[in-house]
Order: C-alpha cells, then sequence, then structure tokens
C-alpha cells in the first residue's frame, strides 16, 4: 500500500465573500457607447445585438439592440450608449434568417467621448461574419479577416450582351470573388470566317490573364467555352470546349473579366455567361 501523505498546510488563496468582479472583467468607464459597423450585401434585415452588464450595484442587466445595415456592402454604423459596467458578455445575430456566410459583416467596439470623430476607440468585442447560422459571441469568439473561412457561394447568370457584342462581368463594390466556373455559349452567324474567342481579367487598366480558347470557332455554329480550375484543354466535343482557369485566383472589386473576339461578327451572339463564384466583404 503506498503511503498516504497528509496535508495540514492551510491554503494561502482566499476568495472575496462580497464585491466580486465578474470572470470577463471588462470595465466600461462613464461616458461610453458601444458602436456597431456593418456591411451587408443582403439587405437591411436588422442585426439583433444582446448584451449582458453587470452594473456597480453589482445587479446584472440585459440591453437589446436593433443594428440596421445597408445592402449595398458600404458602410453602415449605429451608436449605443453604456452605463458604467462590466461587459459580461454580448451576441449579435441573425437568427430566423437565411443569410448565408460571407454576406453579414459585423464589428462592434466600445468607444469614449462623444459619438463622432472625436470619439476614442478603446476595445472591440466582436468582429466577424453572422448569419443564419453563425452567432458573433463576445468574450468566447473569435475575431478575424473578412477573407477568413469560407465566403459566399453564389450562382450567377451575367449579362446578355446585345449581338456583335462582347461579354463583360465587373466585381461589385465592397466585394472580394474568387472565380470558381465559367461558362458561356457563342452562336455564330453565317458570314464566313473563324472566331478565336479569348478570356480576359484585368482591373480595369492592367490585364492579369489573357486565356485563348484551344479552337477556333467556324461560321453558323454554336459551341459552349467551359472554364474551371483543373481542367484540361480540350475541344471542341460536342460542341464544348474546356481550358483551365488559375487556381485561388482572387478578383477585388472594380477588376472584370470579358471576351475579346477575334473575327467576330455583329451577327455574332453571346448568350448571359453563368458562372459561379465565392464572395467575401471587402470592408
Amino acid at each position: 500500500m503506498p503511503e498516504l501523505e497528509v496535508f495540514t498546510r492551510r491554503p494561502e488563496v482566499h476568495l472575496l465573500p462580497g464585491r466580486i468582479p465578474p470572470a470577463v472583467p471588462f470595465y466600461v468607464p462613464p461616458g461610453c457607447f458601444l458602436r456597431v459597423f456593418s456591411y451587408s450585401s443582403y439587405g437591411t434585415t436588422p442585426v439583433d445585438l444582446r448584451l449582458m452588464l453587470m452594473l456597480p450595484d453589482g445587479t446584472v442587466q440585459v440591453q437589446t439592440e436593433s443594428h440596421p445595415p445597408n445592402s449595398d456592402r458600404s458602410l453602415a454604423y449605429s451608436d449605443y450608449p453604456l452605463p458604467e459596467c462590466f461587459v459580461v458578455g454580448l451576441c449579435a445575430s441573425l437568427y430566423g434568417t437565411s443569410v448565408a456566410r460571407g454576406r453579414v459583416w459585423v464589428d462592434a467596439t466600445v468607444y469614449r467621448g462623444l459619438p463622432g470623430p472625436g470619439a476614442v476607440s478603446l476595445h472591440t468585442l466582436i468582429q466577424g461574419y453572422t448569419s443564419g447560422r453563425d452567432v458573433l459571441k463576445y468574450p468566447e469568439g473569435r475575431w478575424g479577416e473578412s477573407t477568413d473561412g469560407r465566403g459566399w457561394i453564389r450562382s450567377i447568370t451575367g449579362t446578355d450582351p446585345a449581338a456583335g457584342s462582347e461579354i463583360s462581368e465587373t466585381v461589385p463594390t465592397g466585394a472580394l470573388w474568387r472565380l470558381h466556373t465559367l461558362r458561356m455559349r457563342l452562336t455564330t452567324s453565317a458570314v464566313a470566317g473563324d472566331r478565336q474567342v479569348c478570356l480576359k481579367i484585368d482591373d480595369g487598366a492592367n490585364v492579369h490573364a489573357f486565356l485563348a480558347a484551344p479552337a477556333t470557332q467556324p461560321a453558323s455554329l454554336t459551341y459552349g467555352y467551359n472554364w474551371a480550375p483543373g481542367l484540361v484543354v480540350a475541344g471542341p466535343t460536342a460542341g464544348n470546349l474546356t481550358f483551365p482557369l488559375p487556381r485561388g485566383y482572387i478578383l477585388a472589386a472594380g477588376w472584370r473579366f470579358y471576351t475579346n473576339t477575334g473575327g467576330l461578327d455583329a451577327g455574332d451572339d453571346y448568350a448571359a455567361p453563368v458562372f459561379s463564384v465565392e464572395e467575401w466583404i471587402a470592408p
């Protein structure tokens, strides 16, 4: 049998019987307010905010606020006064909606002073995406950049150009796109001559990629052109051509992809392109 050791020394750690601070002692002095920033591509559905505050007398109260974002990825913010307190908890959510992750970015920061440009930021409590499933929480939440984690997976039908015109799609303001797939269809007129379809990507000024189709298209035919990372150069097979996109290609706001077709006739007609992207907010 192992010998038992008897501990007779009294503990040196003592806990206060009263006036115990909260487990997360973020103290908010008098004269502070909570500023909530948001960038949204979803709409003006309000973000629900719940604050749990411990007041100087030890009582705990819940403060409920509702923040309306904009719908065009532009900055919206709201200011909410705070009493002198400890912030015990904070959550921001869009429960009960179908908002996908990557569409609503929220930041909640405690400021001191009068609302306006002269206010001084003290501490950011939450920052990140909220959605119908994701809740931003303080103190156990995580911070990160707007491009951390998965974005909003979108299937987009682009603009249908007029006959004789090229396809052109631009990343909207306040967004970042990762282009996953792109399909377009060209019907050529009866005018003789081969057409050479090329895909170009630029930032509005400088060309970053020039991708030529692996074969030309004769008159009076309809071809489908398919781009995606990992595809091999092939075709035309059953009227379709495939070729690869650069992997992990991120397009910033104002960047665009568009066709540049050699020998394009006034009667040639591109259908509306169909493409899929992963989108993040770019605050």
